[in-house]
């Protein structure tokens, strides 16, 4: 599939909202204006941002080759040699380092309460924080909960794709995401001091879903760019609504709808970045691609980084000071290093593996797809698309 560069600059957009989040906002929170602070403080969305494309591209993926012979298995093979590496990288890390240093308050917030090792090496953290206390856990591998939400997410589209009829498709997707809010709700009921209806698959499965349905939107029913912006729009309006409403409590904000606006506000840039235009054109600059490119390092890394040069350099825990900077330019480098001579050349290699789809196959996709009719050459049709 015909690499967007637009994906590549809202990858980076993804990536830059959760360093501002977790350097400026988290660390430094309190020597900004109140108003700042408080509009800052939905940066966390990034991980969102970060589902809705993954809906996008690996649903878009699975459409295009749906009828292949190996279909299952090169999606898995790809997905392993993209996520795992870097991933058993980290643990390996984790687990050495720790071995190292002595407890007390400087290192046990990167270092202790981990979780049992044996979830993190099975992607089944996020089932241990159903009634523990909210966001607690290792700082050091505290990232890995959305990755989590993802690798479950895996298991779950490819036969879901597979198997759900074209034509019910979108209803049934429509259902699943309606399906999220509603658990969250109930969830929060249940466990309102734990962290279940965050980190559970079915509770955030909306963002991930709108974008399998954004993939599906593309290839069979186009939606009119008008439409899009008015969506954008009143996501927008949402999501400031979200920052700035007073008298309900953040929990119980997204736990009834925050999560699917924000998702689907998402979906709408996402739709709209790759028809192009004007106004769009910023996400091709070359800072927010490169962001993008190494975004899955950055991401594992930024908080081990952190934590380590903070404790090194202040004797303190993180806080927005010099040594912030120093730790988000060692995360940057050390995040092109792991792109340049290690992801790299591992997702080349991983791609070497094809779908085999028979081509009597793809020409029959292409002639009963629907409306937007791109199946097989999906990138070339963009360009009917109206802007």
């Amino acid at each position: 599939m015909k690499r967007l560069p637009h994906l590549d600059g809202l990858r980076g957009c993804a990536i830059a909202l959760v360093l501002v989040f977790h350097f400026l906002f988290q660390e430094g929170a309190y020597a900004l204006h109140p108003v700042i602070a408080r509009a800052l403080s939905l940066t966390w969305s990034g991980v969102d941002l970060f589902f809705v494309l993954s809906g996008f591209l690996l649903g878009g993926i699975l459409f295009d080759n749906q009828r292949a012979e190996n279909y299952y298995r090169v999606f898995y093979l790809r997905r392993a040699v993209r996520i795992l590496p870097l991933y058993v990288l980290v643990l390996v890390s984790f687990y050495a380092m720790r071995a190292f240093y002595p407890a007390g308050e400087l290192w046990d917030h990167l270092f202790g309460n981990s979780k049992p090792w044996f979830s993190y090496a099975t992607f089944t953290q996020n089932l241990h924080s159903i009634r523990g206390p909210f966001f607690t856990g290792t700082m050091w591998l505290a990232p890995t909960w959305s990755l989590a939400i993802e690798e479950q997410f895996y298991l779950f589209l490819p036969l879901f794709l597979r198997t759900v009829p074209r034509r019910r498709l979108p209803a049934t997707l429509g259902i699943l995401i309606a399906s999220a809010p509603l658990t969250r709700i109930a969830l929060y009921n249940m466990f309102p001091h734990g962290q279940a209806w965050v980190m559970l698959l079915p509770c955030r499965w909306d963002s991930l879903l709108l974008g399998v349905l954004a993939a599906w939107s593309m290839r069979y029913y186009p939606i009119a760019s008008g439409w899009l912006y008015a969506a954008f729009v009143a996501g927008l309006g949402g999501m400031a609504a979200i920052v700035f409403q007073t008298g309900n409590s953040f929990a119980w904000q997204h736990a009834y709808y925050g999560y699917t606006i924000i998702g689907a506000t998402c979906a709408a840039a996402l739709l709209l970045a790759i028809r192009g235009g004007a106004a769009w054109a910023w996400l091709t600059a070359w800072p927010l691609l490169w962001l993008g490119q190494v975004s899955y390092a950055v991401y594992m890394f930024h908080e081990p980084v952190s934590g380590l040069v903070q404790g090194w350099v202040r004797a303190a825990l993180p806080r927005l000071s010099p040594a912030t900077a120093f730790a988000l330019a060692i995360t940057l480098v050390l995040a092109w290093l792991s792109w340049r001579w290690f992801e790299g050349p591992l997702v080349r290699a991983g791609h070497r593996w094809k779908y085999c789809v028979p081509p009597e196959q793809t020409e029959q996709a292409i002639e009963t797809g629907g409306k937007g009719a791109m199946v097989g050459n999906w990138p070339a049709a963009l360009e009917q698309l109206p802007r």
